[in-house]
């Protein structure tokens, strides 16, 4: 749950400017922008009781095909709760507003990360459990 909550604390260290951007980042932009897991686990690292949730918010931008960042982890170096989070902040970002888009549906949102399944970005088996609960409160209403 802290995780959760905290992941993109690091974002407080990156500029409204970037952050609130419209328009496509530009690829120093990008890089700095990554910079926010680096930061937000600078920021957690004195707190003690945040200590078990360092290594979610430095790699919840890690991806299963070793593409992410800030390491490069790929598939199982990649935190359990960081690859959980992953998949949720990735779904969250696709429903929600944002400066630069607007938020898709939920059936949307599931759709694409179903096609995107073998795209190397996410746990493979995280994100098929992640589906079927989804679809499971979806077909609840």
């Amino acid at each position: 749950m802290k995780a959760g909550i905290l992941h993109d604390i690091g974002k407080i260290g990156i500029g409204d400017h970037i952050l609130h951007k419209s328009g496509i980042l530009t690829k120093e932009e990008a890089i700095f922008i990554e910079q926010h897991t680096v930061i937000g686990e600078k920021i957690c690292r004195p707190l003690h009781s945040l200590s078990v949730i360092l290594p979610i918010i430095r790699h919840h931008h890690e991806r299963w095909d070793g593409d992410g960042f800030p390491d490069g982890l790929k598939g199982e170096q990649i935190p359990v709760m960081a690859r959980i989070l992953s998949i949720v902040d990735a779904f969250d970002t696709m429903v929600s507003e944002r400066p630069y888009r607007s938020p898709i549906s939920i059936e949307k949102a599931i759709k694409k990360m179903e096609k995107e399944k073998n795209s190397g970005q996410w746990d493979p088996v995280f994100l098929e459990k992640f589906i079927e609960m989804m679809r499971g409160k979806a077909d609840k209403g």
